[in-house]
């Protein structure tokens, strides 16, 4: 075989494979921007969650909310938080 023919091959084989290669990599970076927007959701969560247990306090628990996953596109709006606290007796958990 003549080395002409073996670059003829080789263009073959990369013109197959490419495009296999480039979804798998597009594939990856997705999947880290998902695992990214839901740490980031779970983060202000918890954070709202903190600030309501600490000052009982719905707009502060909504900005802190906010302010947490501002990282975020689209952003949240009011609408989007839903606050639905629960008050609990005394010395209970």
């Amino acid at each position: 075989m003549s080395k002409t023919t073996e670059r003829g091959a080789v263009a073959v084989e990369f013109a197959l494979l490419a495009p296999v290669l480039v979804m798998l990599l597009l594939g990856i970076m997705e999947f880290g921007r998902a695992y990214n927007a839901q740490v980031t959701l779970s983060s202000a969560a918890r954070e709202g969650v903190r600030v309501m247990a600490i000052n009982n306090n719905a707009t502060a628990a909504r900005t802190a909310v906010k302010t947490a996953a501002s990282g975020l596109n689209p952003a949240l709006t009011d609408a989007s938080i839903i606050l639905s606290p629960t008050n609990c007796a005394a010395g209970a958990r």
